[in-house]
């Protein structure tokens, strides 16, 4: 729309006034139009904040949907059917060797209480 301006008699604008508020009334909604934009980008980006922090506590909860959990196998089970190698000579000779380090082990003291810290002479004199 084009803006006409009106000159009297002595070269002054008749419009002036018209005109002034026209721009102050564009200023006026470029501001409002700014609060606007400000609020709801403020408003969508907690909206996403909330959303990420409450999805990742969601994704850490185990699901309630009426499966039971895999069990578990349990470590100290019974053998039913041994190995072929349960009875070998060799690999029961092993076996107690291995009882036997063990003993020795356990039984040793492995604190030398004969060993002790040297006595330190803690009155030392430099020579200037």
């Amino acid at each position: 729309m084009p803006i006409k301006i009106n000159f009297d008699h002595q070269g002054n604008n008749v419009n002036k006034g018209r005109n002034n508020e026209e721009l102050e009334n564009k200023k006026v909604n470029f501001k409002l139009l700014t609060v606007f934009a400000s609020v709801f980008a403020f408003i969508i980006l907690t909206l996403v904040i909330i959303t990420i922090f409450f999805g990742y506590n969601r994704s850490n909860q185990p699901e309630e949907n009426g499966q039971t959990p895999t069990p578990t196998p349990n470590i100290n089970q019974e053998i039913n059917s041994p190995s072929n190698y349960a009875t070998d000579s060799a690999l029961l000779q092993i076996e107690q060797n291995v009882d036997k380090i063990e003993i020795e082990l356990l039984e040793t003291d492995l604190k030398e209480a004969n060993l002790n810290l040297p006595s330190l002479n803690m009155e030392i004199e430099f020579e200037d």
